[in-house]
């Protein structure tokens, strides 16, 4: 049994769904706050609740769907949550850069992520990774030395997308000098932009303590119900990843919502490749749906220009110009809290009142990415590092527990950098691990298939 739970603003909603095929049932449960204590609580409380409806309502009964009380696994969508919490203290950047700015205005802004004190210090490497200024360790050391007990660091330094070694060489200063809490590279989250890839580091520094506590409860409250499931988070990109990675790099996760939203719609319409639209509390939004996932973009653009460097699901608005321009009318699911007025021409529209976030959750396949950029002289150096990718994420998804065989990689590609120079490209592989077929719902009708009718008995799940 396959459980998803989604830790809303002031809720708890879960989904328990079977091996064989059948969503089994659904809960829902108040969340006053995000307390480590309150959470644990919650989620006993939840679980319990999971477990014994499972028991009462299919006691293994013959038919296509049995009871199946043991949790395989358990895959959390934190991303309301992860929006709500309250960051720790300011940060403190390093900005490895030539020179400082000439002047206020030319002063890099951060934006959308609480204002950290910031430090220049001399370096940077070219387009190319080789070193264009050396680095200042002495101006380092006096950072480490002046720095607050415990405090968190971001290292950002120019050209580090294609050579790291003066941020990790920063790192090992602050580690040798002081006792940093954390320390955040913006080399982790690669992008041709230094301001992008430091805003991700600040906003991912920020959201590590509070979601390590979330994380922490999260864990206690499933140790008594499933003491041996696979617990996993909803990344941005739609599938996800073990529970304890959200921990290092929470802002992966910080966008989730709408992607686990729409891989539970894609199985509720019966959709493994194709155009879905879902009409929820957003509007009508669409996307393309490849193995039961959404496609993804290499970053995230939210409103006023905010950019984010992380893979994020390509979910847009459904506009009437838009949707005319479907040569095949993509399938509408109608959620229960939907908002704004629908768009006529639907004709396959189906309605649902199942938390389709945790549902996408509890069927959210493994997933791994692997980016980098790279420089590239020819035909074949440009095929290798194509199958390095490839290998590396089909690597990271079997240390994620993934069986070999059930890898799919569902894109290998590379791309132009904005440093515009020939040989210098960004190469990423996205792989999933393919879960068993699941049919939820009988075919194209949204109707449940019940444990004494296989074929489908068009009521919901309680």
């Amino acid at each position: 049994m396959r459980i998803g739970v989604s830790v809303q603003r002031e809720r708890l909603t879960g989904t328990a769904v079977s091996e064989s095929g059948c969503l089994i049932t659904s809960a829902a449960l108040p969340l006053p706050n995000l307390s480590e204590a309150v959470v644990e609580k919650s989620l006993k409380e939840l679980l319990r609740e999971l477990v014994s409806r499972a028991k009462h309502d299919h006691p293994g009964a013959s038919g296509a769907c049995t009871a199946e009380p043991p949790v395989d696994s358990m895959t959390f969508d934190l991303s309301d949550a992860l929006s709500t919490l309250p960051a720790d203290s300011p940060s403190i950047a390093v900005r490895v850069a030539p020179r400082p700015p000439i002047d206020e205005i030319h002063e890099l802004r951060v934006r959308h992520v609480a204002p950290p004190a910031i430090n220049y210090v001399a370096g940077g490497c070219t387009t190319l990774g080789e070193v264009l200024v050396p680095l200042n360790e002495a101006a380092v050391r006096k950072i480490a030395r002046t720095s607050p007990p415990a405090a968190r660091f971001v290292v950002t330094a120019v050209g580090a997308v294609v050579n790291p070694a003066q941020e990790l060489r920063v790192g090992e200063l602050l580690l040798a000098y002081t006792s940093p809490s954390s320390i955040d590279y913006s080399h982790h989250f690669p992008n041709s932009s230094f301001a992008v890839r430091e805003r991700t580091a600040l906003l991912n520094c920020q959201l590590i303590p509070p979601t390590e506590r979330l994380v922490t409860a999260l864990t206690l409250g499933a140790e008594q119900f499933a003491p041996t499931a696979r617990l996993t988070a909803t990344t941005n990109s739609g599938g996800s990843v073990p529970l304890h990675r959200v921990t290092l790099e929470p802002v992966h996760s910080l966008l989730s919502g709408p992607p686990a939203e729409f891989i539970g719609a894609a199985s509720v319409l019966g959709v493994t490749d194709g155009h879905i639209a879902v009409h929820g509390p957003r509007g009508i939004e669409f996307a393309e749906i490849v193995s039961g996932v959404p496609t993804a973009i290499p970053q995230f653009r939210g409103p006023e220009g905010f950019i984010l460097a992380t893979q994020a699901a390509d979910i847009k608005p459904l506009t009437e110009g838009l949707h005319a321009e479907f040569a095949v009318t993509p399938k509408l699911l109608e959620a229960q809290d939907r908002a704004g007025a629908s768009i006529p021409g639907f004709d396959a529209s189906i309605e649902t009142d199942i938390d389709l976030r945790s549902l996408g959750a509890a069927l959210s396949p493994l997933s791994a990415w692997d980016i980098a950029v790279v420089q590239i002289g020819s035909a074949e150096e440009m095929q290798r590092a194509l199958d390095a990718a490839r290998a590396r994420a089909g690597a990271r998804l079997v240390s994620y527990g993934a069986l070999a065989s059930s890898v799919r990689i569902l894109e290998a590609r590379l791309a132009t950098t904005a440093y515009e120079h020939p040989r210098v490209v960004s190469v990423r592989a996205r792989g999933i691990a393919v879960q068993r077929a699941a049919n939820y719902f009988s075919a194209g009708e949204g109707e449940l298939r019940r444990p004494d009718s296989p074929t489908g008995g068009g009521e919901s799940a309680p």
